[in-house]
Order: C-alpha cells, then structure tokens, then sequence
C-alpha cells in the first residue's frame, strides 16, 4: 500500500534502488566460483535481464552490490569471473555520462 507521510503520497515518487545480487544464486552449471554452489539456481541470463529491467524502467541502481565470488575456486580461463565481469559491464553500459 502507499505510504503516506505528512500528507504526500510517496508511492509514485523516484527511489533509490540498492542492488544486492548474490553470486550463488546462480546455476551449479554457469557459476562454480562460489562457496555455496547451487544446484537449482538462476542463470546468469535471468541477473542480465533484471538489470536490463531496472535500467530501463527505474532509475539508474543508487548502490550495486555482487557478492559471494571466491576467485580461488574458477578455473583457469576464469570463466565464471568472466561473466561476472560481463554483468558489470552491462550494468555500466547502461548509465548515462554525464
């Protein structure tokens, strides 16, 4: 339900998106440089395509977090650092320069 604080209703104004993506929610298949590998998660298409999502329907992300890497466990063409990698890029190819 909106929020209403002194009066105004909030619920149609800009907000800043904070986004939080945990690395092994990801597919064992596509992601195995975690700690925790998940053997029914997301693939990586469905993180580009929330971040396509947020990009084009709100405003630009206010804070971006991927956590739960652990370099120590790719192998050595660092596959899985490389599409990591591709959803930073993503994410910056999409915010505007000033």
């Amino acid at each position: 339900f909106p929020v209403t604080i002194r009066g105004e209703n909030n619920f149609f104004k800009p907000k800043k998106i904070i986004l939080s993506i945990d690395i092994d929610a990801m597919d064992a298949c596509s992601m195995k440089a975690v700690s925790a590998v998940n053997y029914r998660g997301y693939n990586p298409e469905v993180f580009r395509e929330m971040i396509k999502y947020i990009m084009e329907f709100h405003t630009p992300p206010y804070a971006v977090g991927l956590y739960e890497l652990n370099p120590l466990f790719d192998d050595l063409s660092n596959s899985n650092s490389r599409i990591i990698a591709g959803l930073i890029y993503d994410l910056f190819l999409k915010q505007k320069c000033p």
